[in-house]
């Protein structure tokens, strides 16, 4: 073992549990295991976005090698889905809600607003068209106009990881964990 992992494994000691560094070890390794067995995904994806950006390699003697469709498909239906007025729209369950509703739906449109909700889901519909799957990361920002903010965000499909059991997206529920490949700074 390196130096630089005795020190991580000793720093780890010092602010966790056994227990709770084994429980981190295991999801780490399930992490390795589920990064290895996207490959192939990884691999097609790229293959799409080469396409879409009509950056493949044109064939000698073969006309309109290149005719990119996917571009007009894509940006087609994206354009279908976002361009309408985008808005928020709260409702009370019973008469006495309708003052809280009414307040919600304010602040919920100024979050919408500030998180430039448009272009992100602009983005979002654009990997959820392109490769069948998209996500929104919901994270809070302290000292935003002197209380915070939910920030949004929509991180790329190859740095989100979920337990490989969920074979349905309507069970992501039941995923032991979702994680999200970070770059260390």
């Amino acid at each position: 073992m390196d130096n630089r992992r005795l020190a991580k494994d000793l720093l780890r000691s010092k602010v966790m549990s056994d227990e709770e560094i084994s429980c981190i070890n295991y999801y780490i390794s399930l992490l390795n295991e589920n990064k290895s067995s996207m490959q192939t995904l990884y691999t097609r994806w790229e293959l799409e976005e080469e396409y879409y950006s009509n950056s493949q390699d044109d064939i000698p003697r073969r006309p309109n090698t290149k005719a990119n469709i996917m571009v007009a498909a894509v940006e087609g239906l994206v354009t279908q889905i976002v361009n309408p007025n985008l808005s928020i729209v709260c409702k009370g369950v019973s008469p006495e809600d309708s003052d809280f509703a009414s307040w919600g739906n304010l602040c919920l449109d100024w979050v919408f607003r500030k998180n430039k909700m448009h272009k992100k889901c602009s983005i979002h519909e654009k990997r959820r068209n392109m490769f069948g799957a998209a996500w929104f990361k919901v994270t809070w920002e302290y000292g935003f106009a002197g209380q915070g903010i939910p920030k949004i965000h929509t991180p790329s499909l190859n740095k989100i990881f979920v337990d490989q059991k969920i074979k349905d997206y309507l069970d992501i529920q039941e995923a032991d964990y979702i994680a999200e490949t970070i770059n260390k700074s």
